[in-house]
Protein backbone atom coordinates (compact mmCIF):
# COMPACT_ATOMS: atom_id res chain seq x y z
CA UNK A 1 0.00 0.00 0.00
CA UNK A 2 3.06 2.69 1.03
CA UNK A 3 4.48 1.48 -2.38
CA UNK A 4 1.37 2.30 -4.50
CA UNK A 5 1.06 5.83 -2.46
CA UNK A 6 4.71 6.62 -3.12
CA UNK A 7 4.60 5.70 -6.88
CA UNK A 8 1.06 7.77 -7.36
CA UNK A 9 2.78 10.85 -5.45
CA UNK A 10 6.29 10.44 -7.69
CA UNK A 11 3.60 10.09 -11.10
CA UNK A 12 1.99 13.53 -9.90
CA UNK A 13 5.27 15.31 -9.21
CA UNK A 14 6.16 14.50 -12.38
CA UNK A 15 2.75 15.57 -14.24
CA UNK A 16 3.10 18.68 -12.13
CA UNK A 17 6.82 19.36 -13.15
CA UNK A 18 6.23 19.25 -16.13
CA UNK A 19 2.65 21.23 -16.60
CA UNK A 20 4.81 24.18 -14.61
CA UNK A 21 7.94 24.25 -16.70
CA UNK A 22 5.57 24.44 -19.85
CA UNK A 23 3.59 27.87 -18.13
CA UNK A 24 7.17 28.99 -17.45
CA UNK A 25 8.20 28.62 -21.28
CA UNK A 26 5.45 29.67 -22.44
CA UNK A 27 5.60 32.65 -20.27
CA UNK A 28 9.23 33.51 -21.60
CA UNK A 29 7.55 33.37 -25.51
CA UNK A 30 5.05 35.55 -24.68
CA UNK A 31 7.36 37.83 -22.81
CA UNK A 32 9.44 38.12 -26.38
CA UNK A 33 6.40 38.48 -28.72
CA UNK A 34 5.08 41.58 -26.53
CA UNK A 35 8.90 43.00 -27.05
CA UNK A 36 8.31 42.42 -30.65
CA UNK A 37 5.06 43.73 -30.68
CA UNK A 38 5.86 46.84 -28.28
CA UNK A 39 8.85 47.78 -30.23
CA UNK A 40 7.52 47.42 -33.67
CA UNK A 41 4.90 50.01 -32.25
CA UNK A 42 6.75 52.86 -30.65
CA UNK A 43 8.75 52.43 -33.74
CA UNK A 44 5.42 53.00 -36.08
CA UNK A 45 5.05 56.08 -33.51
CA UNK A 46 8.36 57.55 -34.64
CA UNK A 47 7.11 58.02 -38.03
CA UNK A 48 5.96 61.56 -37.32
CA UNK A 49 9.71 62.66 -36.57
CA UNK A 50 11.18 60.75 -39.51
CA UNK A 51 10.11 60.53 -42.97
CA UNK A 52 12.06 57.33 -43.70
CA UNK A 53 9.62 55.51 -41.95
CA UNK A 54 6.78 56.85 -43.15
CA UNK A 55 5.84 53.67 -44.94
CA UNK A 56 6.50 51.33 -41.56
CA UNK A 57 3.61 49.10 -40.66
CA UNK A 58 3.60 46.82 -38.00
CA UNK A 59 2.01 44.03 -39.80
CA UNK A 60 4.43 44.24 -42.83
CA UNK A 61 7.35 44.44 -40.85
CA UNK A 62 7.04 42.53 -37.54
CA UNK A 63 7.43 38.92 -37.76
CA UNK A 64 5.85 37.65 -34.50
CA UNK A 65 6.63 34.39 -34.86
CA UNK A 66 9.96 34.65 -35.41
CA UNK A 67 10.79 37.15 -33.26
CA UNK A 68 11.92 39.72 -35.79
CA UNK A 69 11.62 42.90 -37.35
CA UNK A 70 12.87 43.71 -40.99
CA UNK A 71 12.37 47.18 -42.70
CA UNK A 72 13.67 48.76 -45.47
CA UNK A 73 13.14 52.36 -47.47
CA UNK A 74 14.22 53.57 -50.66
CA UNK A 75 17.24 50.68 -50.82
CA UNK A 76 19.16 49.43 -53.87
CA UNK A 77 20.68 46.07 -53.95
CA UNK A 78 23.88 46.95 -53.13
CA UNK A 79 26.99 46.63 -55.60
CA UNK A 80 29.84 45.58 -54.11
CA UNK A 81 30.84 42.19 -52.88
CA UNK A 82 31.99 41.23 -48.95
CA UNK A 83 30.86 41.99 -45.88
CA UNK A 84 28.01 41.65 -43.94
CA UNK A 85 26.22 45.32 -46.12
CA UNK A 86 26.23 43.37 -49.18
CA UNK A 87 24.09 40.84 -48.24
CA UNK A 88 21.59 43.34 -47.38
CA UNK A 89 19.45 46.34 -49.37
CA UNK A 90 21.62 49.58 -48.93
CA UNK A 91 19.93 52.84 -48.66
CA UNK A 92 19.77 55.81 -50.81
CA UNK A 93 20.36 59.14 -49.28
CA UNK A 94 17.13 59.48 -48.08
CA UNK A 95 16.45 56.12 -46.79
CA UNK A 96 17.10 53.35 -44.42
CA UNK A 97 17.71 49.54 -43.58
CA UNK A 98 16.90 48.10 -40.46
CA UNK A 99 17.13 44.81 -39.08
CA UNK A 100 16.20 43.39 -35.23
CA UNK A 101 15.26 40.18 -34.18
CA UNK A 102 15.54 38.03 -30.48
CA UNK A 103 17.62 34.71 -30.63
CA UNK A 104 18.98 31.94 -28.61
CA UNK A 105 22.27 32.87 -27.59
CA UNK A 106 24.16 29.99 -29.43
CA UNK A 107 22.76 30.46 -33.05
CA UNK A 108 24.93 29.93 -35.86
CA UNK A 109 23.15 31.43 -38.37
CA UNK A 110 25.00 33.53 -40.67
CA UNK A 111 23.91 36.96 -39.52
CA UNK A 112 24.34 35.94 -36.01
CA UNK A 113 27.56 34.82 -35.96
CA UNK A 114 29.47 38.35 -38.51
CA UNK A 115 32.01 40.25 -36.53
CA UNK A 116 30.26 43.64 -35.89
CA UNK A 117 31.22 45.96 -34.35
CA UNK A 118 28.01 47.93 -32.14
CA UNK A 119 25.94 47.41 -28.97
CA UNK A 120 25.47 43.97 -27.67
CA UNK A 121 22.31 43.54 -25.99
CA UNK A 122 19.99 41.06 -24.58
CA UNK A 123 16.32 40.42 -23.73
CA UNK A 124 15.44 37.98 -20.86
CA UNK A 125 17.74 34.29 -21.83
CA UNK A 126 17.59 35.70 -25.75
CA UNK A 127 20.33 38.25 -27.27
CA UNK A 128 19.50 40.94 -29.85
CA UNK A 129 20.40 41.41 -33.26
CA UNK A 130 19.70 45.23 -34.15
CA UNK A 131 21.67 46.23 -37.84
CA UNK A 132 20.86 49.60 -39.27
CA UNK A 133 22.19 51.48 -42.30
CA UNK A 134 20.76 54.84 -42.79
CA UNK A 135 20.61 57.30 -45.70
CA UNK A 136 23.24 60.13 -45.49
CA UNK A 137 20.53 62.78 -45.94
CA UNK A 138 18.20 61.17 -42.69
CA UNK A 139 18.10 61.98 -39.44
CA UNK A 140 19.22 59.45 -37.56
CA UNK A 141 17.15 57.07 -35.81
CA UNK A 142 19.93 54.60 -34.52
CA UNK A 143 19.71 56.18 -30.93
CA UNK A 144 16.12 56.45 -31.00
CA UNK A 145 15.87 52.69 -31.63
CA UNK A 146 18.75 51.71 -28.87
CA UNK A 147 16.60 53.96 -26.49
CA UNK A 148 13.24 52.10 -27.65
CA UNK A 149 15.38 48.62 -27.22
CA UNK A 150 16.28 49.77 -23.67
CA UNK A 151 13.44 51.45 -22.69
CA UNK A 152 11.48 48.19 -23.35
CA UNK A 153 13.90 45.83 -21.46
CA UNK A 154 16.81 44.95 -23.21
CA UNK A 155 20.20 45.47 -21.51
CA UNK A 156 23.95 45.01 -21.81
CA UNK A 157 24.84 41.61 -21.05
CA UNK A 158 26.57 40.24 -17.80
CA UNK A 159 30.03 39.83 -17.91
CA UNK A 160 30.66 36.70 -15.50
CA UNK A 161 33.63 37.11 -13.73
CA UNK A 162 35.73 34.23 -12.37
Amino acid sequence: MQRTINRKLVIILIVVLIFVGKEFSLAGESEYLAFIKTVSEEIAALKKTYPQLEEFSIDKHADLERLKIDFSYHTYEPEHAGGWTSGVPNPHPDGVWFYMDLHDKDSTAQIHTQPISGTSLTFGNKNICFLILEGSETDSISGEMILILERNGAKLPTLRSN
